[in-house]
């Protein structure tokens, strides 16, 4: 099973504070499930994550639906972040995890983890970029986009459809 993740975050440095996680299960037939959590931005900040005022103004300029999703009745950090290791399963291990940009998503994600306490749940060589797979083998658009753009869930499904399309059509 592959696994595609997209975080929303208040930064793009890799200490970058997390609103919300986004993930889903596919293979080459399709999504075989989700998963979606927000995350409390008080107590991101609270394990001295970053909040860039840059992007802060940014989301500001977004269409609310994308901010609406986390912007209210975020959990705690490290609640989310174990609740998406457990989501990942007992083979999070055996998962080939992909994200839109390696120099992203993983080290956010990383620096969360280690600042809440949790194992990295994935093995470094099993990670890819699904960014430059569309790069390579595509016109560089993205063909149908899922749900709302800039929601963690949204885009990481709208990003494994992408993908899987790309790898059919090969």
């Amino acid at each position: 099973m592959e696994l595609m993740f997209d975080l929303e975050t208040m930064s793009t440095n890799p200490d970058a504070a997390i609103v919300s996680i986004g993930a889903c299960k596919w293979d080459g037939e399709g999504i075989h499930d989700t998963f979606y959590a927000a995350i409390s931005l008080a107590d991101s900040l609270r394990y001295g994550l970053h909040k860039d005022p840059d992007t802060v103004a940014w989301w500001k300029k977004q269409p609310i639906e994308a901010t609406l999703a986390w912007a209210q009745d975020g959990k705690p950090l490290k609640q989310a972040l174990q609740e998406f290791v457990d989501w990942l399963g007992p083979d999070a291990k055996d998962h080939t995890y992909y994200c839109w940009g390696l120099n992203f998503d993983v080290p956010i994600l990383a620096t969360s983890l280690e600042r809440v306490g949790i194992e990295k749940p994935w093995k470094y060589w099993n990670l890819r970029c699904a960014r430059t797979i569309h790069a390579v083998f595509d016109t560089g658009k993205i063909a149908k986009r899922e749900g709302v753009y800039h929601n963690a869930k949204d885009d990481a499904v709208t990003q494994a459809t992408e993908l899987i399309r790309i790898l059919n059509a090969g």
